[in-house]
């Protein structure tokens, strides 16, 4: 959780939250960068998901505010999550609760919702299950636009390396995909995946600070 305003009494500022006036004053929850063809940032706050636009500041980044798109129309939504499945869409957690932060009435455990945000019609996904993938399906994932495919495939390569299976050939896909793809940030995508199946050693690595 992150705060840009300090305040001993939440409800004392929080018609000014409401008001989407002075959002520098709201609790910042929850922060989500969305790699991905749908989305950009989000920052998650108390009645609405804030939209930060990232653009390269010297060796970082600037955040810089972007038009609320969605606003919540119910004074006991209070936004804590954002996480983004395969089809792009970005589901929300709500707490639903009157508390800015810390109830005063006893904290209400029973009416948290989940919402779902798409962008246009979402489309149909079919059953699937990552893990029926072979490695070199997994390896061929690390290029693909939305990065859960990116990550979650990458977390099952680790998983079967961890479990003594025989990596030698996503090892050579990996270094391959390093190596020839022009784009940089599937070169590192690709590093990472080798990192995490121990595709690489303390020689090589140091061969690539020219890189």
């Amino acid at each position: 959780m992150a705060s840009e305003f300090r305040f001993d009494d939440a409800r004392s500022v929080s018609p000014r939250i409401t008001s989407g006036r002075d959002w520098r004053n709201a609790n910042l929850v929850g922060f989500s960068i969305h790699v991905l063809q749908c989305f950009r940032s989000r920052k998650l706050t108390e009645f609405s998901p804030h939209q930060t636009r990232l653009e390269r500041n010297g060796a970082g980044y600037m955040g810089r505010r972007a038009p609320d798109f969605m606003r919540a129309n119910s004074d006991w939504f209070r936004g804590i999550e954002l996480k983004y499945g395969p089809d792009g869409g970005v589901f929300v957690a709500d707490w639903t609760d009157l508390g800015e932060c810390h109830d005063r009435d006893g904290i209400h455990r029973s009416s948290g919702r989940i919402y779902k945000i798409v962008y246009g019609p979402a489309p149909a996904l079919k059953k699937f299950d990552l893990h029926d993938r072979s490695n070199a399906e997994l390896v061929q994932l690390q290029l693909h636009r939305n990065d859960w495919y990116v990550r979650h495939a990458r977390r099952i390569l680790w998983e079967r390396a961890s479990d003594g299976q025989n990596m030698k050939s996503a090892r050579v896909a990996l270094l391959k995909m390093y190596a020839t793809n022009p784009d940089v940030t599937r070169k590192l995508r690709a590093l990472w995946a080798l990192n995490l199946i121990g595709g690489y050693d303390r020689k090589w690595l140091a061969q690539q600070d020219d890189n």
